[in-house]
């Protein structure tokens, strides 16, 4: 495991195993405002016992604004898409992280193979934006320019990857319609897309394991409620191998 220091105080965690070709580079979530150690070093972990080169960005170490954070992650992804172990990259955001994913597939389409993103953020548009992430993001509010930028289901490219989309239809963070935007902009471009929607579970679910229950709750009640939802992460493996 080695960690990279980024010019802007940012780092990025990176860990490489023989005979492997596919990494994982994954974006935890946290409004913007900092990144969920729920949907990183488990997530890490899994993945690499899964079989693939793994790196997680804490991308708010420091909290670049706007494009300066975006194109510090074209960097990172260009980066390690040139490191001589990697042929094939995937990314995988949760929440924000999501969008910051998301918005990687957009700006560097033919460098990520495939994308899985986990109850994103997606618009920046009303009524289902989520306030505070694009608050965080900017330290202001968005123009209407903005609004259109930083909206994932307005910027597909045509040569986007396949996309898996995770997301339980009554979390009360960030609205499911987020994701159903999303899907239906890849509909209408033709584009691989695979969904694992769930009729009920709250946002932030991660794992749905007890290493990644929230801090309120016991762990083994925890994973009691949310345990139909691991499936989701064997769905993503398929994905990812397929």
């Amino acid at each position: 495991m080695t960690t990279t220091h980024l010019t802007s105080g940012n780092t990025l965690t990176a860990c490489f195993q023989d005979n492997i070709e596919d990494l994982v580079l994954i974006f935890p979530g946290g409004a913007y405002a900092h990144t969920s150690p729920r949907e990183g070093e488990p997530v890490m972990a899994r993945l690499y016992q899964q079989g693939f080169h793994v790196a997680l960005y804490h991308y708010r170490k420091t909290m670049l604004k706007g494009m300066a954070l975006f194109d510090e992650g074209k960097a990172v992804i260009k980066t390690l898409k040139a490191h001589p172990m990697v042929r094939r990259l995937h990314v995988m955001g949760f929440s924000a992280g999501g969008h910051f994913a998301g918005m990687m597939t957009s700006i560097c389409p033919e460098v990520i193979d495939r994308t899985v993103l986990c109850y994103p953020v997606v618009t920046a548009t009303k009524p289902h934006r989520h306030e505070a992430s694009f608050k965080n993001l900017m330290g202001r509010s968005l123009s209407p320019e903005e609004e259109t930028m930083f909206s994932l289901e307005k910027r597909v490219p045509d040569t986007a990857g396949p996309l898996f989309l995770m997301h339980t239809k009554d979390d009360e963070t960030v609205n499911f319609e987020n994701s159903h935007l999303l899907e239906t902009a890849y509909r209408k471009k033709g584009l691989d897309i695979v969904t694992s929607y769930y009729e009920h579970g709250p946002h932030g679910v991660s794992l749905a394991t007890k290493e990644v229950a929230f801090e309120s709750m016991d762990p083994s009640d925890f994973e009691r409620l949310y345990a139909p939802l691991q499936v989701w992460f064997s769905k993503a493996l398929a994905f990812l191998t397929s």
